[in-house]
């Protein structure tokens, strides 16, 4: 286990927009950064970080958190390896309590184990490449064959794995893997047979990382012609791995494309890992395979310029093709490149170096339009039908694009390309978008019974929500004012929570009667901060305090006001006792008006207990007139106080 000083270190060190930088783009905003949710889809940046707090909290989706939580939460990892994760990131060493065999166990959960097995295999098939005769003599080759130099096979674990069948699989049990965890992870296949054989054989292995650089999967390439295998085999979907929400080299890229604000989209690894080794490291593959939702979502959050390289050959150009509607879609600004004489993004830099290569990216890269316009009338000649089917396409890309002052920029400038009119390019891509959205309306339409349910069910939550209002207040101020003085001697924290806990309410909230028994343990604790529930292990507590002190109000009170009218007025902070004093009143009213409720329901009850022994009556009257006398001393100190009747 890791020390608590260890991770009060890992707690105090981290900056939570350095964290949060390296998944999405941060811009400021006022005194806090503002970034597009990684966690849910959205054009309008609402996922607020503040940086004096170490917190965020997304307006649209509600997640909320510090940079432990983030990590957890983005990356799908426990309390424990995001510490890991962050005490790497920031160079903090931890040396491990010692734990019992009991406690190792229970870590040692089925994601562990399968992200074990998978760092055991990179490093097996690397040191197979390196160190053995036949990973020497057919991967190595290979790779040095293609110019790649040893520190970029030491940068990408490139790997080998022998032909034999078995041989991975049985060196990985006799260093304790099992079978079933190699097989979740996709390391070896099963034959209905029961015959156990190594997935990647006789290949030469290219691992793949997630946005963190943690391995999650591998791709084996074959070295022989044969057209009977697959050119390469790839790890199936797994608990950590799923194709289409990741790209090939993101994690090395990611900095580089937010610098540039740029990325360029290859095919392949092999076109990745040169073009990085050349000092190309904007560069992300989307791994042989037509771009995915998912992917595209992935590298928005770094940057909205991306510049499509493709092989040259009319499968490359068919590859661009597919993917430009889905970029734009996303309102991505997109350009294509194509390679002369049938080279790919590999084999031109190979042939001309990083410097001329991007200098050829930036005299080549054609907008989208005038890419697709210029190959699809190529194609079509003179032929009047097939042209119209080409303008047809080329303007219901154009539509795809959510932006409209950007579609009608493309209007005016495909009239001039495709000779039309401009205005029947905008009729056409209306009626492209009509089409859409007479689909969209279908859709919401066939939803709409299970919507009112839905509905119906928010209704329900917010009611229940309304109940608690008046804790909410109360908590709010405690964690926002809690250190602070309330009287001469006590703190905020001291005044409600003793208050609380000597009249008994007891609170509704579920979330917020955690809060109320941490501050109950830390009652006499003069140091304790609102910090600890930011940084609490447990993510209800953790969310539920950023919830509450995560400051929404955007109208904040102008200095010059001061300055201009000598008037001095004060905000909520400036008057926090009387806030205190005044809210938690109204929670108390509210409480005892509930509290009358209950007794007088126990007594309606108690009239229809025909079962009860005179002695379990009396005895049971005698508890709620006590009840009711404790109350009763209560509501005449505040009706005093608030000249509020209590509502019964």
């Amino acid at each position: 286990m890791i020390p608590r000083t260890t991770v009060d270190t890992i707690i105090n060190t981290v900056r939570i927009d350095e964290v949060i930088g390296d998944f999405v783009v941060l811009k400021k905003r006022g005194v806090n950064l503002m970034a597009c949710c990684p966690f849910h889809g959205e054009k309008t940046p609402s996922f607020s970080v503040s940086v004096t707090k170490g917190i965020y909290k997304c307006f649209g989706c509600g997640r909320a958190g510090n940079a432990v939580n983030f990590v957890m939460e983005h990356e799908s990892m426990t309390y424990v390896e995001a510490l890991r994760f962050l005490a790497k990131k920031y160079n903090i060493e931890i040396v491990e309590d010692h734990i019992n065999a009991e406690e190792a166990k229970a870590l040692n959960t089925e994601r562990d184990s399968i992200f074990i097995a998978l760092n055991y295999a990179a490093k097996y098939f690397n040191e197979q490449l390196l160190e053995s005769d036949e990973g020497k003599n057919i991967g190595l080759s290979y790779f040095l064959e293609r110019g790649f130099r040893e520190e970029t096979i030491s940068k990408f674990q490139l790997g080998y794995s022998h032909e034999n069948r078995t041989s991975f699989y049985n060196q990985a049990l006799k260093n304790g893997l099992t079978e079933e965890f190699l097989l979740k992870a996709g390391l070896i296949s099963k034959l209905d047979t029961g015959e156990v054989m190594d997935r990647y054989r006789g290949r030469v292995i290219f691992p793949i990382y997630n946005l963190t650089g943690k391995i999650i999967a591998f791709a084996g390439r074959i070295l022989k012609t044969n057209d009977k295998v697959a050119k390469y085999v790839n790890s199936p979907e797994t608990m950590v791995y799923h194709k289409s929400e990741h790209l090939y080299g993101l994690h090395l890229a990611k900095t580089a494309i937010k610098k540039s604000d740029l990325v360029y989209l290859v095919e392949g690894y092999t076109d990745v890992i040169t073009l990085v080794q050349s000092g190309v490291e904007n560069v992300v593959a989307s791994s042989g395979t037509s771009l995915t939702e998912g992917q595209i979502k992935l590298v928005t959050r770094f940057t909205k310029n991306i510049t499509v390289l493709y092989d040259g050959d009319a499968a490359g150009i068919k590859a661009a093709l597919r993917g430009i509607d889905m970029l734009l879609a996303e309102g991505m600004n997109v350009k294509v490149v194509l390679f002369p004489d049938n080279d790919d993004p590999d084999s031109y830099c190979r042939k001309v170096g990083g410097t001329a290569f991007e200098e050829y990216i930036d005299q080549n890269a054609k907008d989208f339009i005038l890419f697709k316009s210029e190959l699809l009338l190529d194609e079509v000649k003179l032929d009047i039908a097939q042209r119209s089917g080409a303008i047809h396409n080329i303007v219901e890309s154009i539509s795809k694009i959510p932006d409209p002052i950007t579609r009608s920029l493309y209007a005016a400038e495909s009239s001039k390309i495709l000779q039309v009119e401009e205005q029947l390019i905008l009729t056409e891509i209306n009626k492209q978008r009509g089409i859409k959205t007479r689909e969209q309306i279908h859709q919401v339409d066939a939803q709409l019974q299970q919507a009112q349910h839905i509905i119906e069910q928010a209704e329900q939550e917010e009611r229940e929500t309304n109940k608690s209002d008046f804790e909410t207040g109360v908590m709010r101020l405690l964690l926002k004012h809690g250190s602070q003085e309330y009287n001469e001697t006590q703190n905020v924290m001291q005044y409600l929570v003793h208050d609380i806990l000597e009249n008994e309410f007891e609170l509704e909230n579920d979330s917020y009667k955690k809060l109320l028994k941490v501050y109950a343990d830390h009652i006499d604790d003069s140091s304790f901060a609102t910090e600890r529930f930011f940084n609490s292990e447990d993510p209800e507590i953790s969310q539920t305090s950023i919830n509450l002190i995560y400051d929404v109000d955007k109208h904040t009170i102008s200095k010059k006001w001061l300055e201009k009218h000598e008037i001095l007025i004060l905000s909520p902070d400036d008057n926090y006792k009387l806030n205190i004093t005044k809210s938690y009143n109204q929670f108390k009213i509210h409480r005892i008006g509930k509290v009358y409720q209950e007794i007088k329901r126990e007594f309606d009850k108690l009239k229809e207990a025909e079962s009860l022994s005179v002695e379990e009556r009396t005895e049971k009257e005698i508890q709620l007139q006590m009840m009711h006398m404790k109350v009763k001393k209560i509501e005449f100190s505040l009706s005093e106080i608030t000249g509020t009747a209590i509502p019964r």
